[in-house]
């Protein structure tokens, strides 16, 4: 119980993020890059939440900070048509399984944690973005 009460510390917002490794559809290894806001996003095709906040992430895409879709635990191939089925297509998507994520806590998915041109972790949430929250991020400033 301790080290997942030290994980979640690791994404309290005014810190650095930890490092991020993910695979890309290819899959060829990436970490999460900085320069620009971010939004990571963790997802998955069975999660209902998760299904509810990914069209609104689509649309985030660009507007003053970029996402990251990472799907957890599901092949590529599953994940690929899930998102062609929905008409979500362009989201910029990657690909983590249980041992990637280890200093980023997911208690449940959908997790999403937004980071500023730096890497700082500005907002954690756990559980879907309401439009609300996503737009009260996409107004934040964000250095």
């Amino acid at each position: 119980m301790l080290l997942s009460v030290l994980a979640v510390a690791a994404l309290l917002p005014g810190q650095m993020a930890p490092l991020l490794r993910y695979r890309d559809a290819a899959g060829k290894a990436r970490q999460v890059q900085v320069g620009q806001p971010l939004i990571v996003s963790f997802w998955a095709s069975w999660c209902g939440p998760c299904r509810e906040e990914l069209p609104r992430l689509k649309r985030a895409t660009g507007r003053k900070v970029q996402v990251l879709a990472l799907n957890y635990g599901e092949s590529v191939g599953a994940a690929q048509a899930y998102l062609k089925r929905e008409g979500l297509g362009g989201l910029p998507v990657g690909y983590v399984g249980a041992a990637d994520p280890r200093l980023w806590p997911l208690p449940g998915l959908p997790t999403s944690v937004l980071l500023d041109r730096r890497g700082v972790v500005r907002r954690v949430q756990y559980g879907p973005l309401s439009e609300a929250t996503l737009n009260s991020w996409l107004a934040l400033k964000l250095n």
